[in-house]
């Protein structure tokens, strides 16, 4: 069982075209249960795979968002960094939406 605990914050702010907003937030995750896995099965064969816990871990997000849902386009664009004593990683999203 994951455990998540953070707060996020934002302001938005007018484009002209189209209102934005700027937000960024962070997490405290914990797994309570180390170890999972999973055993597949399908009569002849048996596969299982186990996943190692990796510990507790910070999350921190930023991003940006334009549009609302009146406008006919409406993007995000959102950056995550993770890091703990077992995971260090980054990512980043992008979604636009056009409405029809």
């Amino acid at each position: 069982m994951l455990g998540k605990v953070g707060a996020r914050v934002g302001t938005g702010f007018d484009l002209g075209a189209a209102p934005g907003s700027v937000f960024v937030g962070g997490r405290y995750v914990t797994e309570f249960d180390g170890e999972d896995g999973v055993t597949l099965a399908d009569g002849a064969q048996t596969v299982g795979f186990n996943n190692t816990a990796i510990g507790d871990y910070g999350e921190v997000t930023a991003g940006l968002s334009v549009g609302n849902s009146d406008d006919t386009f409406t993007g995000t664009l959102q950056g995550q960094y993770l890091t703990g004593d077992d995971i260090d990683g980054f990512g980043a999203s992008v979604s636009i939406c056009y409405k029809f």
